[in-house]
């Protein structure tokens, strides 16, 4: 409207961001979603919405391809546990033609070690060191830092209905010292992504805004039992924290979070599982979740960190934890609607003093990535952002 706009607005239209709307309308029932919109049609919509929060899902051995038009350079043609996700060219592409025709996508949950080990994967994206024992022979390989940011989303409710435990709990997680085993693994920078823990959710530390909107942490969130202790004030509470597994890395980070946090009297439980989702914490079968906000399934983050700031936002569909501050929500939409410096550097720090204040989640650290090609890759270019290594697959060409 007249004197609104969004910051990113060229990245509205990406991959992944369109989504067929015919396909949701004929599933739908609703003639037009146009006209659905304008006129207020809220049975109409609600309808598409349950379509869209689940028609879409890849469930192995149950696509409906009639579902899944391609408006890329490539189209889905099956998708089984056994044969992975199978992309081919896309004969009705008006771009360029894609240079390998056939290219098979696993998953996180898939036998990833064995896969390597047997020649069937020629491109990896993975969390670094999340994978126990994977050799890379024959691979170009390295780990860096992604644009996500790890880090535990704590619920609103049931043990965490407090700010106060909440804090407390903060308090004991040992960041620095996650930081210094987990968070740069074989690599070191000196500034910007993975070069230290991660005091801000909003900005990245390669922003000039950093700085400042890092500042509102105030240096009381660091593995201090003591003070974590005194602040639950002789409370014991049990903490279950959740993430997809299984994942190396983050199993070694809940241990050593219940290793510090229980000298504070909270007890830290381990609960991943293979078929984890955040609506675990919707649930209240988890009190934290172990990942990035707004995440996808590659490297996750965006670099103006739209989809973190929203993910806190009130009514956000990520908002996963049930969040709700109105003065942060009203920030989010300063920053997401005025890109000017100004504005930046004053509702991110007053936002993140929010953050640190009410403690709806705790960052940690950039997520590290482990991205290899194996020799003979043509085209491959690691990618921090949350479209992760697969950004260009179309250029892919394997050389043997």
């Amino acid at each position: 409207r007249p004197g609104r706009g969004f910051v990113q607005w060229k990245t509205l239209f990406g991959a992944t961001e369109l989504m067929p709307a015919h396909v949701a309308a004929r599933v739908a029932n609703v003639p037009n979603i146009v006209t659905a919109v304008q006129s207020n049609d809220r049975d109409g919509l609600r309808r598409v919405a349950d379509f869209w929060n689940s028609g879409w899902a890849l469930v192995p051995g149950q696509l409906d391809l009639s579902l899944l038009p391609s408006s890329g350079p490539y189209r889905i043609e099956s998708f089984t546990k056994d044969n992975g996700l199978v992309l081919v060219a896309n004969e009705r592409w008006w771009g360029n033609k894609p240079a390998t025709p056939r290219i098979v996508v696993w998953d996180k949950t898939s036998d990833v070690k064995s896969k390597v080990g047997a020649g069937a994967v020629q491109v990896l994206d993975v969390g670094a060191e999340s994978v126990p024992g994977l050799e890379l022979k024959g691979f170009d390989s390295e780990n860096l830092p992604s644009r996500g940011v790890e880090q535990l989303v704590l619920s609103t409710r049931g043990v965490f209905e407090s700010a106060d435990v909440r804090r407390a709990f903060a308090m004991c997680v040992p960041r620095q010292a996650l930081f210094d085993r987990l968070g740069h693994p074989n690599y070191n920078r000196s500034a910007g992504l993975g070069s230290a823990v991660l005091n801000s959710r909003l900005v990245a530390p390669d922003n000039l805004v950093y700085a400042s909107a890092a500042a509102a942490e105030g240096g009381k969130f660091n593995g201090d039992s003591a003070a974590a202790s005194a602040a639950l004030g002789g409370a014991q509470p049990t903490v279950r924290i959740g993430y997809l597994g299984p994942d190396d890395r983050r199993a070694k980070t809940v241990a050593a979070i219940a290793d510090s946090c229980k000298n504070a009297g909270i007890t830290v439980q381990d609960t991943a599982s293979g078929d984890f989702s955040p609506q675990a914490l919707r649930d209240g079968t988890v009190d934290a979740v172990l990942a990035g906000p707004a995440a996808a399934a590659a490297a996750a983050g965006s670099g103006g960190g739209v989809e973190a700031m929203f993910a806190l936002r009130s009514g956000a569909g990520t908002n996963y934890g049930g969040f709700d501050n109105p003065r942060y929500t009203t920030l989010v939409d300063q920053l997401a609607g005025d890109g000017t410096a100004a504005t930046q550097l004053s509702a991110a720090t007053e936002a993140e003093t929010i953050l640190w204040s009410e403690m709806p989640t705790i960052p940690l650290f950039n997520t590290p990535r482990t991205v290899a090609f194996a020799d003979g890759m043509r085209a491959g270019v690691p990618n921090p952002a949350e479209t992760g290594a697969g950004w260009n697959m179309d250029r892919w060409v394997l050389e043997r």
